[in-house]
């Protein structure tokens, strides 16, 4: 057994085809297929059935990729921990963010982290924080900048939760986005012009995120928490968009303070506050517990916390007339 066996398995039962997985892998299909055929001739065991479309594990196939993983985990720790010792800045980190987050944060970071680190390869994902998070577990990803993490969220294995270690980057205020005046004076909080009450707005009609991006699991929360059941009435994939949508009276939406940054709405907008307290959410980087973490990731994790725990975010609150500086 090699560490080139154990990846082509763990590649072909990720993709679940060994077509996509030869491709990925960039060999041919047939040489894959003849290669994970001799894997099984040599353990005497069937990992994959080929009778299932997609193709799936056999339960001797889901045991060799529990432990190929963590090999592979064990063997990835290694050689960042022998690079440390030796003092040898080369290699890689494998980044993921949430697709805006990465347009936003990582123009920013990347240039100081480059300078500190020039021998370093950064390789970025970006999609849905539910996905990022499935890259970690798999060991896909070294690890991901994710906004709050749900340690309690349905529908996930509790035990793989348990995995995941959290290091606090920076914190970042929710805010509501409207057209001007679609946002009444009764739907202010009380005492505070600059705020909504989330109770008196719940029945405007909210664009929100589809399920799985980590706002959307954070906002059904903190509904839940305040046992208000909002109108959403769209859901879509960009917190951009929705900021866009919202500019141009279609509905309302919250987003976090960077989108403001980048939607760059062509209408002017009323932005307020989501309570009388200030609703935030703390950004995140997400690994694995058994991860060994390396010079370059922890300095991409200082690196990254500095240049955002000291950016003023300018909020020109257009509606009213009101401009507001934010540490985010």
């Amino acid at each position: 057994m090699d560490m080139q066996q154990l990846v082509y398995i763990c590649t072909v039962a990720e993709y679940q085809s060994i077509t996509k997985a030869a491709n990925s892998l960039y060999i041919s299909q047939p040489a894959l297929s003849h290669f994970i055929s001799k894997v099984e001739g040599q353990l005497g065991v069937q990992l994959f059935d080929r009778s299932t479309s997609p193709l799936s594990l056999t339960f001797a196939g889901e045991q060799y990729l529990k432990y190929a993983r963590q090999i592979l985990m064990m063997a990835n720790n290694m050689s960042k921990e022998l690079a440390d010792i030796s003092k040898n800045r080369k290699g890689r980190i494998r980044v993921g963010f949430p697709f805006e987050r990465c347009t936003y944060m990582l123009p920013l970071i990347l240039p100081r982290y480059r300078k500190k680190f020039p021998g370093i390869d950064v390789q970025i994902s970006s999609c849905k924080g539910d996905k990022l998070v499935d890259g970690i577990l798999k060991g896909q990803l070294d690890f991901a900048i994710l906004p709050f993490q749900n340690n309690n969220k349905k529908g996930r294995d509790k035990k793989n939760e348990m995995n995941l270690a959290t290091r606090r980057i920076y914190s970042e205020e929710l805010f509501l986005v409207a057209a001007k005046n679609v946002v009444r004076p009764e739907y202010l909080a009380d005492g505070n012009p600059d705020a909504v009450d989330l109770n008196k707005i719940k029945d405007l009609p909210f664009i929100f995120l589809t399920k799985g991006h980590a706002l959307r699991t954070f906002l059904d929360l903190l509904f839940d928490f305040y046992k208000i059941k909002p109108n959403v009435f769209m859901e879509i994939d960009s917190n951009v968009c929705a900021c866009r949508l919202a500019s141009a009276g279609i509905g309302v939406t919250i987003v976090p303070a960077m989108t403001i940054e980048l939607a760059k709405c062509d209408a002017e907008v009323d932005i307020y506050s989501l309570a009388r307290q200030p609703v935030r959410w703390d950004i995140l980087a997400l690994y694995r517990k058994d991860a060994y973490l390396s010079e370059a990731e922890e300095s991409f994790f200082e690196i990254a916390g500095e240049v955002f725990s000291q950016m003023s975010f300018l909020r020109n609150h257009r509606g009213n007339s009101r401009m507001n500086t934010e540490t985010g």
